[in-house]
């Protein structure tokens, strides 16, 4: 499996809460994810059981998305406490083995963001 990953998409992102509702002055970086699966409940559960693994490589939670034409296909949206952990935990043969047995069927596509900004309607 080949993971395309794109280091230098570094861009300001709409709907991503900023840290200055949290007491901060600036975001925190966001790993995002696009990949399609084959089963949503067999990915699910993995996607569950690989969190503590996450957590303790710097990932503060986030949130998943659902294509609605497609439920197969995830966006996943995760805060991350230091982007150089981000990427480290993106390259790690650990989740290339746990996304393969979990069911994922295509090329991940993965951003590295910060600057989050939100804008008005």
């Amino acid at each position: 499996m080949i993971f395309v990953v794109n280091y230098e998409i570094v861009s300001r992102t709409s709907n991503i809460i900023e840290d200055v509702q949290k007491g901060c002055g600036s975001t925190m970086p966001y790993l995002l994810v696009r990949h399609k699966v084959t089963d949503y409940e067999k990915w699910k559960s993995a996607f569950d059981a690989h969190s503590l693994t996450r957590q303790a490589n710097g990932s503060r939670g986030g949130q998943l998305f659902r294509n609605a034409s497609d439920p197969n296909e995830l966006v996943v949206l995760l805060e991350w406490d230091v982007l150089e952990k981000a990427r480290q935990f993106a390259q790690s043969e650990d989740l290339r083995e746990v996304m393969q047995r979990a069911g994922v069927v295509d090329h991940p596509t993965i951003y590295f963001l910060k600057d989050g900004e939100q804008v008005s309607r």
